[in-house]
């Protein structure tokens, strides 16, 4: 949650989503922390698409990830994590090994946390 609502704050990022879901891009987004500034945003955001929503889906549950992966067409990976001096640190990759297995990493994460939830709403 703390990189990813710094990567939206400090690039106004959040603008581009509109444009990118017009444009069929499909955005998922987990984040460890419900975070209420981020929530709004992204429900505004769907509230006015009209195609395509940005899926949204937190867990407190979870450990903090402190790593953000952001995945473009299946071809290319940024990793952000912070290291042990607290340092953000990039990673940029174009093997597809890698690019496969933090697809498959936030399936799986993605997957728990809506089985999480669906069994706190029973």
């Amino acid at each position: 949650t703390k990189i990813l609502c710094n990567i939206l704050s400090r690039n106004d990022f959040v603008n581009y989503f509109p444009s990118l879901l017009r444009s069929d891009v499909k955005i998922k987004l987990l984040i460890d922390n419900e975070d209420s500034t981020l929530l709004n945003q992204i429900n505004i955001i769907n509230d006015t698409s009209r195609l395509n929503k940005i899926q949204l889906s937190h867990s407190n549950k979870m450990i903090e990830f402190r790593e953000c992966v952001i995945i473009s067409d299946d071809k290319y990976m940024l990793q952000l994590k912070y290291d042990i001096n607290n340092q953000l640190i990039a990673f940029i990759s174009t093997e597809k090994y890698n690019i496969l297995l933090q697809d498959i990493l936030f399936e799986k994460h993605w997957n728990e946390v809506k089985s999480l939830n669906t069994l706190k709403h029973n």
